[in-house]
């Protein structure tokens, strides 16, 4: 019965923010938006829908909980990037944006929604949106976990940036998103990472040392001295 009151929950916390979405969407179509207006709707709504799916497959698992309000604090960080945006361009009398604008929110959307299913993908039973620590909880090193720690949170951060250049059409206000929701993600990755460290032990912190935590740093560095090589090859 808990279990079935959780599903319940969570099923209705998405689809609140599916409808407020939905009629944003349609207000933007009536004021000449057709396009974005429907794409919003459909876009946000498959990912809803997609996690709460995800959520919902093991909400009943036996878990050792230690998530101290990170769970809310991220869940209004991701609620308030989505809606603010579409407010400010449904009631802020604010003209269509710029199409390579729009276009750069949709790329956004799409990378950082194939990055965190696979992410979910690749936890399998260990993905829960609460901080959680399952019996026999192991280290995950392969698929996107290769690259950063927390692949997930990257993949979170790309999609709520995107609303801000869809609607308003504004990089100002998505780089906002995106220290907005950073700040909320750093809180909650300070709680996991002490979390993984006691659950899994040394071998986690080795991990740690050797990939980086949110942002492929060691990655972008090395694809700017492969560009320079090659831009200073070709100067040669």
């Amino acid at each position: 019965m808990k279990a079935l009151n959780q599903i319940g929950t969570i099923i209705q916390s998405h689809v609140r923010i599916v409808l407020v979405l939905g009629a944003s969407g349609y207000l933007l179509s009536q004021r000449g938006w057709p396009v974005r207006g429907d794409v919003a709707w459909l876009i946000f709504t498959v990912w809803y829908l997609a996690e709460a799916l995800m959520e919902r497959r093991h909400v009943s698992a036996p878990r050792q909980f230690q998530d101290r309000g990170s769970r809310q604090v991220l869940v209004l960080a991701r609620d308030l990037s989505l809606l603010i945006p579409f407010l400010i361009a449904v009631f802020g009398d604010m003209p269509e944006g710029a199409i390579g604008t729009a276009m750069a929110g949709l790329i956004s959307y799409v990378a950082g929604l194939l990055l965190r299913l696979n992410a979910m993908s690749t936890l399998n039973q260990y993905f829960t949106m609460k901080l959680t620590v399952a019996p026999g909880h192991r280290l995950v090193d392969h698929g996107p976990y290769r690259f950063v720690r927390h692949p997930g949170y990257l993949g979170l951060i790309l999609i709520l940036s995107a609303p801000s250049m869809l609607y308003p059409g504004s990089m100002l206000l998505a780089l906002a998103v995106v220290v907005f929701v950073g700040a909320a993600t750093c809180y909650r990755v300070v709680l996991e990472e002490r979390m993984l460290m006691t659950a899994i032990g040394p071998s986690y912190g080795v991990y740690r040392q050797s990939v980086d935590c949110i942002v492929p740093i060691r990655i972008v560095r090395k694809c700017l001295a492969l560009l320079r090589n090659l831009f200073a090859g070709h100067r040669t």
